[in-house]
């Protein structure tokens, strides 16, 4: 065992039953002759939890009392000031440990040989048992968020992107040496960020699959409120091009073989010619996904429209009103869309009607994206139709282009002998929906 001392610093928020409960599983489940303190921090509580914290008398605990509810990295840092330990272990207040768990974390911490910054380990949720943190990664689609599945090699350890915050070891003075925490992140975030400015000094982040905890998964956090996008945006403005790079390797290991089902929806179309130079696709889908989620962040938190102005930078060919002006007229097979410039685009659909088509005639339906994305939509008898892609693969800084190819084929003398019919005379459209906007008016 270790005869490096462990500081436990535990930030305390309401949820005393879990806080008693945590502390007890805490003290039995630790090794034995660990050098050791405890270090509870309440972030003003507003339940029992300080009258339970003042009646506290047991060797090697301390007890700190926030003024005011300082949220989690301030806590935790007043928890940090108070440490003697050359190892910290940040642990929540929400945790079920048994022994055994903190073990396999400071054999990872300790082998000089891995360049160990940080370690996290395994996470189930105390619901169901469900496996709710391996470690945290980079989605296809450009998201942070918890691995939840285990390696199948069966290996004790292994580099990640990030872990979360929950239960982690870290040494003080590589704690200190990045400033521990930033405040500036609101019960969210920090854990990410610390786990990057780490990486920045050159050192890794582990994590330790068989140390295994238990987990009231966001007690005390609300993980769709507004401050959680706040705090995602600004992990993505601080880190984006790390950010970037990782989203690239995720792409780049999907596109490897059999690993292509990894990438999941956010294949979504995509052309067997464009994935096949996977350094050059990563590149472009996981700026499309930046794109995107930073014009969501533009939406939703400063509440401009990045792509307000996008019915005026698209130019539609292909269609015509209708004498009545009631719908727009196909005058092709092909209906040509080019934007100007967009930014991260959420969605683009078709939406129309087709008529009078002869019975047991079919038509189908090709959108193309940037000649990088296709989708193939075929009509039954439905008389109204609405489909598209809602990940567009974006091009950023140039023009745009989404191509819309109708065809219609009749059963003519037998089975596989199809008759070409012209969609023109059988298919009106309504609009188009590009980045949940309308687009009924423009024509060249």
């Amino acid at each position: 065992m270790t005869t490096l001392k462990v500081s436990f610093v535990v930030p305390l928020f309401n949820h005393i039953e879990h806080s008693k409960a945590m502390l007890a599983f805490l003290q039995t489940s630790l090794p034995p002759g660990l050098a050791h303190e405890i270090i509870l921090v309440d972030d003003a509580s507003t339940d029992d939890t300080r009258d339970w914290l003042r009646t506290l008398d047991l060797p090697q605990v301390q007890v700190v009392l926030n003024p005011t509810n300082l949220g989690f990295a301030r806590a935790n840092h007043a928890g940090v000031a108070l440490a003697t330990g050359e190892v910290l272990a940040l642990v929540n207040n929400d945790l079920i440990l048994n022994p055994g768990w903190l073990e396999p974390m400071l054999a990872v911490l300790q082998n000089p040989q891995l360049g160990v910054g940080l370690v996290g380990c395994v996470q189930k949720r105390v619901a169901d048992a469900a496996l709710d943190h391996t470690g945290v990664h980079v989605t296809p689609l450009g998201k942070v968020d918890h691995l939840r599945v285990l390696p199948t090699s069966g290996v004790a350890h292994a580099r990640v992107f990030a872990v979360t915050g929950a239960c982690c070891l870290i040494r003080r003075d590589v704690f200190e040496s990045v400033s521990g925490f930033d405040e500036a992140f609101v019960n969210g975030g920090e854990d990410i960020d610390l786990c990057l400015k780490v990486k920045a000094k050159g050192l890794y982040v582990y994590m330790a699959y068989q140390s295994v905890v238990k987990h009231h998964v966001s007690l005390s956090r609300d993980r769709t409120s507004i401050q959680n996008e706040v705090n995602s945006r600004l992990l993505y403005q601080k880190w984006r091009p790390q950010i970037k790079q990782e989203l690239a390797r995720v792409w780049q290991q999907g596109l490897r073989g059999d690993a292509v089902a990894l990438l999941g929806d956010a294949l979504d179309g995509l052309q067997p010619s464009f994935l096949a130079t996977p350094f050059a696709a990563a590149q472009v889908m996981s700026e499309s996904a930046l794109l995107r989620e930073e014009a969501r962040w533009t939406r939703l938190l400063d509440q401009t429209d990045p792509n307000q102005a996008l019915p005026h930078q698209t130019r539609v060919t292909g269609w015509a009103r209708s004498a009545d002006d009631s719908c727009y007229q196909l005058c092709s097979t092909v209906l040509r869309v080019l934007i100007d410039n967009p930014i991260g685009l959420d969605g683009f659909y078709v939406a129309g009607k087709q008529t009078n088509l002869p019975q047991g005639a079919q038509t189908t339906v090709t959108i193309t994206v940037n000649g990088l994305q296709a989708k193939t939509f075929t009509l039954g008898s439905e008389h109204h139709f609405n489909f598209g892609i809602s990940h567009p693969v974006v091009l950023p800084g140039v023009t745009n282009s989404i191509e819309v190819t109708f065809t219609c084929h009749h059963p003519a003398g037998g089975v596989g002998n199809m008759e070409p019919l012209d969609p023109c005379s059988y298919i009106t459209l309504a609009h188009l929906v590009i980045d949940n906007k309308l687009v009924d008016s423009i024509q060249a």
